[in-house]
Order: structure tokens, then C-alpha cells, then sequence
């Protein structure tokens, strides 16, 4: 009697066999403090045919996986703040065109001079040249970033490299035949339709459908999703990528008020295909034969220092500082899921060998295994740089470095200051409005549009890193008696700690953590208070709770203030916004 399970129950095995080995894979990785990316990675290695090949249905997975990929830029397109995103959308755009196209013109030479046939070398310098959003939105939604500088530059880009791949796919469908002008057209064409028929179903649709649903929890969710596979679908009939179409449909619904409720409504299921998306990953890593080593070598090169290289270089030319810039390529040092895409369409199409195929699949799994400790560690990576600048009396050219220039002189001699606040974004700005009294004020940040506005307001400021000597020393750290840091890197928070202690002791120094272990490490670190958000709700919550019972009319006084407070607060962001679009015009 055959134990053959049919299709359905077989590929249903498949997914229960994932989750549990996922399960166990992650619980060791995060005892070891380890990125959980990298335990459903080896969770894939495992039950894939380098392992004990339990999965075979290794193409229905990855079909599935691409769900992930789609939810979780739905999931980040929901947390971003559309506003700001625009305020980048320009350098992008730049970036983009300029880090694709270099890189691209790099792996071409590179394959050929390793001998690869023209048609080979142009699909691994396409294959190399774009990063995976997968990897770094969760990265940065893990780490609560998407809203951050560098976050909105990373995303920005990332959107730029997904349009442009999309491109790519449809050029090299058609390599070597005629270039036509009229698939380019098609595709631009097409492009536009999905933006205005996005901007239709939002001002038609959406706006009187969730109002009617947003009463049933269960309608509700129902509407949400059908909505992004709404979106999925339009964009797949017009020729792009359903990550694409999910994107938009995140950035639509982002717009609503609804928006904090529907990610909390889809992050369970975003987090379910992305762990999918991983684990299948693992899966396709095969052997290479001897005589693809270097091959494979080279490679990883362009993909984890080159293409960093440009990027990092590219946003250093933009203004960004070294630190940011850096950061940002660091954290891009990866080869794209839709590599896989473009990849398997070679393959299928005999213009790619199975031998080169299993070389780029290794190269993808290795890239994206790397990443989350390029991302982790590109402050102590950066101290590295900083140390053989100091060294080699190499700095950077003056002409990287106008866009600091234009914001402060680097050498101006700032009056002394009873209070330092360093990161001035969201928490920052709510500290800087709770204070009132600016004078005794100074605001340290590496965003030019925090630098700009706070410029406006008249608020002393410094723009660039906090870390960094030249900063250190503007500040006139040995009479400053309070730090604050809005900082959600603890590494970076803890490091910054340290080095201000050391110079002023008598100092007190407030700082923020998401997660207890970080917090632990900058009580250790040397912080005389750290804040952790979700605790410090929970017991505002619990407050609230017992002066309910004692006083009910006093929670009436408190909700009125509070009401106050976000109108004021939406009243400032509305002028704010204002000012940025008359101050760029």
C-alpha cells in the first residue's frame, strides 16, 4: 500500500513540517541572540536537499513565499508616513538610477572578464545589481525603523530598484531580439495606469467602504485583505510584480485613520508567509561543482563590498554624511528575491546553465545571510573606517560634505547648553514641544529636513552624527548636565553613553529601548534612566485604570487636554508641512 500523500494533503504536510522546524530553528536562534532570519534559513537547509529532504514540493513553496514578500510590503507600507517618504521620493529616484547602473556596468565586466558569453554577464550583472526588500523591511520593521531617516531612504530606494527590475525582466525576455521602443512605452503606460487607477478606487472606494465595515472586527480584515489582492491583481495584469500592486495598496490605505488597526490586523498573517518566504530560501541552496568557486567568490564580492561601495558613495555625494551613507549600503548588501525571477526565466529559456543558476542561488542565500550582521554592526564597522581615516589623515572632500556646510558652520563655537537632545523625529519633537523653553536647548540630528525646520523655529542645532568627534566637541559636553536620546539603537545609544560619561561624568543620561535586554545594556552602559515605550503606556494605562474607579470626572478633564494636545499637534505637523513645500519651492 503507497503512503504517498495526494497534492493537497502532501502540500499541507509540507507547510506543518515548515512552521514546526521553522519554530525550533528560531527558539534556538534568539537563545544564541541571533537574527531570527538566520534560523528559517537553516530551518530551509535543513529539510531541503542539502538536508534530510523532507520538503519536496520545494516550487509550491515558493510560489506561496512570494505572498510574504507581497504582505510584508503591504504590512510596511501601512507604518510609513507618506509625507515623509516624499520628502526622499527626488533622492531615490537619483540614487536609484545611479547605484543600478553602475553596478550593473561592474558585474557585466566582472563576468566577462571570468569568460561568460555576453548573454550570461548581462544576466548576472542584472541579477547583482538589486537588494531584496524582503530582507530589509523586515530588518527594519523589526527594529522599528521604517519611519526613520535612513529607513525612508532605504525604502525609497528599494522602490526605485523593484520598478527598475520590472524593467529589467521585460528587457531580458526579449535579449536578443530587436529593442523595441514600444515595450518601454507599454511599460511606463502601464505604470501610470496602475498610480491612477490606485488613486480612483481610493477616493471612489475606499473611503465610504471602511467606514461602513470598520464596525465588524471580522468585515473589517476581510475588506483589508481583499483590497491588497485587489491590488495584487491589477498589477499582475498589467505586467508587474504583485509585491508591487501590495505596496500601493498599503500606501492607499496608509492614508486613513484606520491605518494603526489594519497593521495590527494583517501582521499575523505577514509574519506567517514571510517565515514561508525564508525557509523556502533555505531551501533552494545546492552544490556548485570546484570550477564555480571563484565564480561564486567574485560574486559575493560585487554583491557584500561593491554594491555597498556605490550605494554608500552615491548618498555620501548626495549629502548624507559618512555614518548614514554607510549604513544605508550596509544594510542593502544583498541580491534580490526577484533574482530568483530573473534567474529561473534564464534558465527556462536556455540562456542561462543550470551550473550558473546554482552559483547566483548561492550567492542570493549567503548575501541574505550576511545582512542582518552587516545591519547589526555597521556602527562598530564604521568606528573601523573612522579609525584608519584618523589614521592615514585621509578625509572626505569638501565638495561631499556641502550639504553639512549649508545646514551649520562645521567650526561655529555654539553658546553652552543645560540640555542636549539627540534625534529630534517623533519622540523627539513631542520632548522638544513637552520642554517649552528652547534656549537652554540644543537638538543634534542627521536629517537636513529636521536641521531646516529646526533652523526655521530658531532652535539651535547640529546636523551630523552625535558619535562623531566633530560633533562631540561642538556640543561642550563638560557643561551640559542633561543628554537625552531618541536613539533606537542601543548599540549605537550605548557606545554614545560611554564616550559622554567619560568626558563628563556629573552628566545625566536619558535614553530610549524597545526590548528589555537592550535596556539592561544601557543601565550597564553607564544610562541614569532608560524609557521603554510599550512599559511606560502600560503603566500610564494602569493609572488611568484606578482613577477611573476613584474619579471618573478627573479622566473627563485628562481626555479633554489630550484632545487639545493632537489638535495642536496636527495643527503643527499641517504647518510644518506647509513650510517644507514654500521653503523647496
Amino acid at each position: 500500500m503507497s503512503l504517498a500523500l495526494p497534492l493537497p494533503e502532501s502540500f499541507l504536510f509540507d507547510i506543518s513540517i515548515i512552521i514546526v522546524i521553522a519554530t525550533i530553528f528560531a527558539y534556538f536562534t534568539r537563545l544564541l541572540r541571533q537574527p531570527l532570519i538566520l534560523g528559517y534559513i537553516l530551518a530551509g537547509v535543513f529539510i531541503g536537499p542539502l538536508g534530510l529532504g523532507i520538503v519536496t514540493n520545494s516550487a509550491e513553496m515558493v510560489a506561496l513565499s512570494e505572498l510574504g514578500i507581497a504582505f510584508l510590503l503591504f504590512g510596511a507600507a501601512l507604518e510609513i508616513d507618506i509625507s515623509k517618504l516624499k520628502g526622499v521620493a527626488n533622492v531615490s529616484v537619483l540614487a536609484g538610477l545611479l547605484q543600478v547602473g553602475l553596478t550593473i556596468v561592474f558585474g557585466f565586466l566582472a563576468s566577462m572578464f571570468l569568460g561568460l558569453d555576453i548573454i550570461s554577464a548581462t544576466y548576472v550583472s542584472v541579477i547583482l545589481a538589486f537588494s531584496s526588500t524582503m530582507v530589509v523591511v523586515k530588518l527594519l520593521t523589526d527594529n522599528f525603523a521604517i519611519n526613520s531617516l535612513h529607513g525612508r531612504l532605504m525604502i525609497g530606494l528599494l522602490v526605485v530598484q523593484d520598478i527598475l527590475a520590472i524593467v529589467a525582466i521585460s528587457f531580458l525576455d526579449n535579449l536578443g531580439k530587436p529593442l523595441s521602443m514600444a515595450l518601454l512605452y507599454q511599460i511606463i503606460l502601464n505604470g501610470l495606469g496602475l498610480l491612477a487607477l490606485a488613486v480612483l478606487i481610493n477616493k471612489l472606494v475606499l473611503v465610504s467602504l471602511l467606514r461602513r465595515v470598520a464596525k465588524s472586527q471580522e468585515l473589517f480584515f476581510l475588506t483589508v485583505v481583499s483590497t491588497c489582492f485587489v491590488f495584487m491583481g491589477f498589477s499582475y495584469s498589467l505586467g508587474f510584480s504583485i509585491a508591487i500592486g501590495a505596496f500601493i495598496a498599503g500606501i492607499s490605505l496608509s492614508m486613513f485613520r484606520y491605518n494603526v488597526e489594519i497593521s495590527g490586523e494583517v501582521r499575523s498573517l505577514r509574519n506567517f508567509f514571510s517565515t514561508l518566504f525564508f525557509v523556502s530560501l533555505g531551501m533552494q541552496l545546492t552544490t556548485i561543482g570546484r570550477a564555480e568557486v571563484s565564480m561564486l567568490l567574485l560574486f559575493l564580492f560585487i554583491a557584500i563590498f561593491v554594491k555597498p561601495l556605490i550605494i554608500s558613495l552615491v548618498y555620501l555625494l548626495l549629502g548624507y554624511g559618512g555614518k548614514l551613507s554607510l549604513r544605508i549600503g550596509l544594510s542593502l548588501a544583498q541580491v534580490s528575491e526577484f533574482s530568483f525571477i530573473i534567474a529561473a526565466a534564464g534558465v527556462s529559456s536556455g540562456q542561462l546553465s543550470p551550473e550558473l543558476f546554482s552559483v547566483v542561488t548561492t550567492v542570493i542565500i549567503v548575501s541574505v545571510l550576511l545582512t542582518p550582521y552587516l545591519f547589526r554592526y555597521h556602527s562598530f564597522i564604521y568606528d573601523i573606517l573612522w579609525a584608519f581615516e584618523q589614521i592615514s589623515n585621509i578625509s572626505v572632500p569638501l565638495f561631499f560634505r556641502r550639504r553639512i556646510r549649508r545646514h551649520t558652520r562645521e567650526h561655529e563655537l555654539l553658546p553652552r547648553k543645560s540640555i542636549v537632545l539627540i534625534g529630534c523625529d517623533k519622540m523627539g519633537e513631542r520632548i522638544l514641544n513637552e520642554l517649552g523653553d528652547t534656549k537652554k536647548l540644543l537638538v543634534v540630528d542627521y536629517n537636513p529636513d529636521v536641521i531646516e525646520n529646526l533652523s526655521r523655529r530658531n532652535i539651535y542645532s547640529i546636523y551630523g552624527d552625535a558619535y562623531s568627534d566633530a560633533v562631540i566637541k561642538r556640543m561642550n559636553v563638560e557643561t551640559v548636565k542633561v543628554f537625552i536620546s531618541t536613539i533606537p539603537d542601543s548599540q549605537i545609544t550605548a557606545a554614545l553613553i560611554k564616550r559622554i560619561k567619560k568626558l563628563n561624568p556629573k552628566v545625566a543620561f536619558l535614553a530610549r529601548a524597545n526590548f528589555t535586554d537592550d535596556a539592561i545594556d544601557l543601565y550597564k552602559a553607564g544610562a541614569d534612566m532608560v524609557i521603554m515605550p510599550d512599559i511606560v503606556a502600560g503603566q500610564r494605562m494602569a493609572e488611568y485604570i484606578r482613577l477611573l474607579h476613584r474619579n471618573p470626572q478627573k479622566i473627563q478633564e485628562i481626555k479633554k487636554r489630550h484632545l487639545e494636545y493632537l489638535r495642536k499637534e496636527i495643527k503643527q505637523h499641517r504647518r510644518h508641512f506647509l513650510d517644507k513645500l514654500i521653503f523647496n519651492d
